[in-house]
């Protein structure tokens, strides 16, 4: 009966295997991260941008809320003139009728 000692290149061999593939799944990973953050930061990138367009959509609406209330204000004092002179015009016309 012979007994033989496991090869000591064989160790060796299936050492360097899964040293490789120790490397090869921590390239994968970092790889996989950069993915990650790159997908992150367009992510942000994209948010931003619809950020500034709201933001100047809001601008753009403020500016027309404005000149709605102007015009608003405007109009309304109009009509409150011309009830003025409608409420002396009856006056007027009621006084002339009494006499």
């Amino acid at each position: 009966m012979s007994f033989s000692f496991p090869d000591a290149s064989a160790e060796s061999g299936s050492a360097r295997r899964l040293s490789d593939d120790d490397e090869a799944g921590e390239s994968v990973r970092r790889h996989e991260f950069n993915f990650y953050k790159a997908r992150q930061a367009a992510t942000g990138r994209e948010l931003a941008q619809s950020v500034t367009e709201v933001s100047k959509g809001l601008v753009f609406v403020k500016k027309g809320l404005a000149d709605v209330v102007a015009a608003r204000e405007n109009f309304e004092e109009r009509l409150l003139q011309q009830l003025a002179d409608l409420e002396t015009s009856l006056r007027a016309e009621t006084t002339s009728r009494e006499e």
